[in-house]
């Protein structure tokens, strides 16, 4: 009994260890490029923390959208970029630039979180990738103050986002010419089709460990996973995530790449429109498998369907995309009667 209490506090201190050194080497491999040190935020305001790699192709799109929807500060991690990218963002006054190259499949959920606290005080974090597009529903002439400042008032203090793969039918051969701006109308057809939903709190799920100390105030809100990518390529890829959180100490933020933990959710979910296979997307994908930048095999399930660039998006059950608000009547998205109540849809001339 004593040499099995000794190993397991050995295995403990050993883990300790591993995570300090881990925490280490994120704070000492992040240097500061431009823009303000630090981001200093009201109760309702939101910062959007973007890592990025080679990102240019997105960037005026993904600052000017954004924008539109309130956000006031942007913090990007640079992970290696070999374009323009740094210096674009460098003559962006409302964005602050840090560069870490450790290498994400290691140590992304790190780099994210402890950045982000680091720099940003106060205030909501909204986590988006490059060649996403955040969507609120009920959104239009409302700004994303609205909804936080909805979250601060009934005491929620993070949202659970569910992401949609959009997908053009052209060849890749064609779209990947398209600007971003084009991509973005272009790209208007989804499926959801394939899409497995569990119970948030389920019991052997795979995401039981990180969501067990979470609370939540919908029950009407899933866990998701597959669609179109599982559909086509055999992907079991999450679609459900934290991406709106409040910067708490409370809170632990990215437990794991799709959770944060500690956190009360709202009654509503929001909408991340990906836009994965825009621009270049055949020739990043091979150098991402070349590189081994990941270290899961979603990239050669879907390259072993796509194999070149003639290969056109097709699905059982496509559908042009409207917009968010269209997609609660699937249960894709959802909503409570009290969001309703104070974001009822609005009408415009």
């Amino acid at each position: 009994m004593i040499c099995k209490g000794l190993g397991k506090l050995g295995a403990n201190i050993s883990q300790i260890g591993q995570r300090f050194g881990a925490r280490l080497r994120v704070r000492m491999a992040t240097k500061h490029l431009s823009g303000p040190r630090r981001i200093r935020l009201g109760a309702d305001d939101v910062v959007l923390v973007c890592m990025v790699k080679n990102g240019s192709y997105y960037l005026d799109v993904l600052l000017e959208y954004h924008r539109a929807l309130g956000i006031k500060n942007f913090l990007f991690i640079d992970n290696g970029s070999e374009d323009d990218t740094r210096e674009r963002l460098a003559a962006q006054p409302d964005a602050t630039i840090v560069s870490n190259r450790l290498p994400v499949a290691k140590f992304e959920t790190l780099m994210r979180s402890q950045v982000a606290k680091r720099v940003v005080k106060g205030g909501w974090f909204l986590f988006v990738d490059s060649d996403e597009l955040f969507e609120l529903i009920n959104g239009k002439g409302r700004s994303i103050q609205d909804y936080t400042r909805y979250c601060n008032d009934y005491g929620y203090d993070a949202v659970v986002s569910q992401c949609l793969d959009l997908f053009s039918l052209r060849p890749l051969s064609e779209s990947r010419l398209w600007s971003y701006k084009q991509s973005i109308s272009e790209f208007s057809w989804y499926s959801l089709n394939c899409i497995k939903s569990s119970e948030y709190n389920e019991k052997g799920g795979p995401y039981e460990w990180f969501l067990k100390s979470n609370k939540l105030s919908n029950p009407d809100i899933k866990i998701k996973f597959g669609g179109i990518r599982r559909e086509l390529f055999g992907e079991n890829c999450g679609l459900s995530s934290h991406r709106l959180v409040k910067n708490a100490r409370h809170i632990k933020l990215y437990s794991h790449s799709h959770c944060s933990s500690n956190i009360h959710c709202a009654d509503f979910t929001l909408l991340l429109r990906h836009y994965k296979f825009a621009g270049e997307y055949f020739a990043q994908e091979w150098r991402q498998l070349e590189e081994e930048v990941w270290d899961h095999n979603e990239g050669k399930c879907r390259m072993a369907v796509i194999k070149d660039q003639s290969f056109t998006f097709s699905g059982k059950e496509i559908q042009p995309f409207t917009g968010a608000d269209e997609l609660v009547d699937s249960g894709f998205m959802t909503y409570s009667h009290a969001f309703l109540a104070r974001f009822p849809p609005q009408k415009f001339a």
